[in-house]
């Protein structure tokens, strides 16, 4: 981002140092060339100026083509003015982006001349210099002299023109009030040169504004990028501002330079060191804020990656667990398909409510049994020795040998039951109370009687008697208090 500066100031010949200035003098400095001022009756030379690029005097409409040449043109200015402290021209030095190519430079140059002075009656003396700067590279600028009286006929007209004041400066009462028309005149010039860096595609491009403005405005557009998403933009954004985060530097004048040159210390010089010492201590510190930002970048992508493989690796084990999982389900589901179980309804619905102890215990991890297509869960075929003239499932036919082999045979179902006792000894001490339990109900289920149809049953609790009982003994309660009331001691 380049700064399109333009400065503007008059030439007369009352200096401010006190000495006079020929306006003729500035036309040979300014073109490189030997020029004859007939008003002071000498020649000033500036032919060995070396950085002088290119050079022209521009005519508006209706012009004598004398003035075209340029000695002719200031001594003829220089023979209008008769006061002492007369102004003769007023001198325009346009700074010039440097990346913009020679040819576009002098194109730049006379299109905004032109269309800005030539076209109001303006004679324009331009000439593009091209000095070294101090990195090395070329300093392009533009010097226009233009005069300030109007061409009428085949001479100057005898007043000057006022109204040409007003594209420069703006007056109020007879003072300067602002510098707004001359900001104009500056932005307009940075419109002109980036037209034309645009047109040779160059990514440069000319400001005009101050650099608090400037990154400001960066900032507000890289937050505005960031909260709608756009992080590449952000990013852009958010390095032009880091670029407009400096001290401006103050212009240091040629007698300024030329004492800094030779070692005396002047006030500007002095400023514009120590805008210099800050914009280099803002850079390294900026460069040492890069070089952490990319440590921690690294640092984090490499943490992030670490974390996508750990939550990969998880989620193939919880994977491989949901699959083991689902492996065993089936299996259990293939051990009962077999076993018919009670619940289940004749349309093969199973029952909602039925659950494992239904089964007469938890459902078997895995099939510990063999069952065959005949076999029932609660009373397991009996295995028999197989009989001459009869099939393999078939038992003795006598009722009472039956029984014997029943006695002497132990089942598959018996066998397994067993072999889980010995493996669990504690199930020896349950099987007795679970027995007696059974016997209990047994014979408590054989004292019920049957109610007969349509019979209410009232509920009683267990401790209430009949009350003729109640009556007599009183119950415990009562019983004890009447019979410690009434025996006494």
């Amino acid at each position: 981002m380049a700064n399109g500066q333009m400065h503007v100031k008059i030439i007369s010949r009352k200096g401010s140092s006190g000495g006079a200035r020929s306006v003729v003098a500035s036309a040979a400095y300014r073109a490189g060339e030997r020029l004859h001022d007939e008003r002071a009756e000498r020649d000033w030379d500036y032919t060995a100026k070396g950085h002088v690029a290119w050079s022209e005097v521009m005519l508006p409409a209706g012009a004598p083509d004398r003035l075209a040449d340029r000695e002719t043109l200031w001594n003829e200015v220089e023979a209008t003015e008769k006061r002492f402290d007369a102004q003769l021209a007023r001198d325009l030095t346009l700074t010039i982006e440097r990346d913009l190519p020679h040819a576009d430079q002098i194109e730049a140059v006379k299109s905004f001349v032109q269309e800005q002075f030539v076209s109001r009656g303006m004679i324009a003396d331009v000439a593009i210099h091209r000095p070294l700067a101090s990195d090395g590279r070329e300093q392009p600028h533009a010097h226009v002299l233009l005069t300030m009286r109007e061409v009428s006929g085949d001479t100057f007209a005898s007043t000057k023109a006022r109204d040409w004041n007003g594209l420069f400066v703006d007056f109020s009462h007879g003072r300067v009030a602002g510098s707004s028309p001359l900001q104009e005149q500056q932005q307009k010039w940075a419109d002109v040169q980036n037209h034309f860096l645009a047109r040779a595609g160059v990514d440069t491009r000319v400001e005009n504004r101050s650099l608090s403005t400037l990154h400001a405005e960066a900032v507000a557009e890289g937050a505005a990028h960031r909260a709608a998403g756009r992080a590449d933009a952000a990013h852009q954004a958010e390095a032009r501002a880091t670029t407009f985060d400096r001290e401006p530097e103050p212009k240091i004048g040629a007698a300024a330079l030329a004492l800094e040159r030779r070692g005396l210390r002047t006030e500007v010089g002095d400023r514009w060191w120590a805008a210099m010492e800050q914009n280099a201590e803002r850079t390294s510190i900026r460069e040492q804020l890069g070089a952490i930002t990319g440590t921690l970048a690294e640092w984090w992508d490499g943490a992030t990656l670490s974390l996508e493989k750990r939550l990969a690796e998880i989620a193939d084990r919880a994977a491989d667990t949901l699959q083991a999982i689902q492996d065993r389900f089936e299996r259990m589901v293939t051990a009962g398909a077999g076993v018919a179980y009670a619940g289940a309804g004749l349309d093969g619905r199973r029952d909602p409510h039925l659950t494992g102890r239904s089964l007469g215990g938890r459902f078997p991890r895995e099939p510990r049994l063999a069952y065959g297509d005949e076999m029932r869960p609660h009373k397991p075929s009996r295995v028999a020795p197989e009989r001459e003239g009869r099939g393999p499932s078939a038992g003795p036919a006598d009722p009472q040998q039956r029984q014997l082999v029943d006695r002497q045979e132990p089942t598959l179902a018996g066998q397994a039951d067993q072999q889980r006792r010995d493996h669990h000894p504690h199930h020896h001490h349950q099987e007795p109370q679970r027995e007696r339990h059974q016997t209990l109900w047994e014979r408590a289920s054989a004292h019920v009687k049957p109610r007969e149809p349509g019979e209410r049953k009232e509920p009683s609790l267990p401790w209430e008697g009949k009350k003729g009982d109640r009556d007599r003994g009183g119950g415990d309660r009562g019983g004890g208090g009447g019979g410690r009331g009434g025996g006494g001691r």
